[in-house]
């Protein structure tokens, strides 16, 4: 039966099902042109068509991708708004394929979905579209094309949080990049606006996905100290700091890979050849007390927040600037834990903390004494933290 199933007659079907799709495809793109009621069916045939991977080629072939922005250019009151949503959400779909991606954004959709953030309802789906099209180049695009300034826009409206959140998820999506170095000019260009840098940072205390999307957005900013020391001064590491005890996990994890982010010191990013470390806030007046909730959070309820954690530990001990408080917080044991029992990622920040804080013989004592007598492979472990750490 499966011999059956999966031979010629199989195939001829398939051929026949992709056949039949193609000429709904044809007949889709040429009803857009036709009667406002026929063009509504053509354009729900084409959000349908565009869930099917293998369609997707079909429609860009025939100028599907052109054919659909030029609908989302004209005026509201000839192709109203619920269209331009299912034109979205079709480019949308079109789009998870990389080649079609590439097509699409060469049709100029992107200043168009653009000003379709400007309709409140069709918000969703614009953003959907243009992170879908964002890693084809299409952050640079996004730049260009004005989508910095409809954020600081909405930036600017108070209590606007769900807009805020979706438009937040949208600038993460500018600011990423391959390098620092490509990433740098986009970043400036956020940094800016001050709107958005407040916006964001305000967005540090509002629903769980707010501060996702937030805490995220602070990370890819914090490209060197300057920086850095900007959303300090702006108040973002005084916001992040109030997540360490939150509900939610992932909100958790998220605000200390953002902490992480802000406290990382470059020390070759002075000025005259200096070490950096005069271009930053006093760390241990802005974070002492809080040390102790990092170093607590080694053991938090996840690995993903004791990996975090961890990374934010080596940040703070790679400082040198805050070291009486956080060797006062005790984490060498929690740090000897997790490279017993830690995921590869979260020993290799454990380890990478240790070596900076085992420099001293009362440090490496209390190293040894962590690991339980009692432990299978005592030794063992103990001349593995040997080599990797003292």
């Amino acid at each position: 039966l499966l011999e059956l199933l999966s031979g010629p007659s199989m195939e001829r079907t398939s051929s026949k099902v992709l056949a039949s799709k193609g000429d709904a495809v044809s007949r889709a793109l040429a009803s857009l042109s036709s009667h406002p009621d026929q063009r509504v069916q053509a354009i729900r045939t084409l959000e349908s068509l565009a869930e099917n991977a293998q369609v997707r080629s079909s429609i860009i072939a025939f100028g599907g991708a052109k054919m659909l922005v030029g609908l989302l250019v004209r005026p509201n009151d000839q192709v109203l708004p619920f269209e331009k949503i299912r034109i979205a959400n079709t480019l949308a779909s079109l789009a998870a394929s990389p080649p079609c991606r590439a097509v699409i954004i060469n049709a100029d959709s992107i200043p168009q979905l653009i000003r379709l953030l400007g309709i409140p309802e069709a918000q969703a789906a614009a953003i959907t579209a243009l992170l879908a099209l964002a890693p084809q180049k299409g952050s640079r695009g996004l730049m260009a094309t004005g989508a910095l300034e409809v954020i600081a826009h909405s930036f600017k409206q108070a209590d606007n949080f769900e807009e805020q959140t979706r438009l937040c998820q949208l600038l993460a999506s500018i600011l990423e990049g391959e390098s620092v170095q490509e990433r740098m000019p986009r970043v400036l260009a956020v940094v800016e606006s001050p709107e958005t840098v407040t916006g964001v940072i305000g967005l540090l205390s509002s629903s769980a996905e707010g501060i996702l999307q937030a805490a995220a957005a602070v990370a890819l900013i914090c490209c060197d100290n300057n920086l850095r020391v900007h959303l300090m001064e702006a108040g973002a590491l005084t916001a992040l700091k109030k997540l360490l005890t939150h509900d939610d996990p992932a909100v958790v994890e998220q605000a200390l890979e953002a902490i992480a982010a802000v406290v990382t010191l470059d020390r070759g990013d002075g000025q005259g050849g200096q070490s950096g470390l005069c271009a930053t806030l006093d760390m241990e007046e802005m974070l002492s007390g809080e040390v102790a909730l990092v170093v607590r959070q080694l053991q938090g309820a996840t690995e993903e927040i004791r990996c975090a954690a961890s990374h934010v530990i080596f940040r703070l001990a790679a400082r040198g600037d805050i070291e009486i408080p956080l060797r006062a917080a005790e984490p060498l044991p929690a740090l000897v834990s997790l490279i017993r029992v830690g995921k590869a990622r979260t020993r290799a920040w454990a380890a990478s903390a240790l070596r900076l804080l085992s420099t001293t013989s009362e440090a490496r004592e209390t190293v040894t004494q962590s690991v339980p007598m009692e432990v299978e492979g005592r030794e063992k472990l103990l001349a593995k933290i040997r080599t990797l750490c003292f």
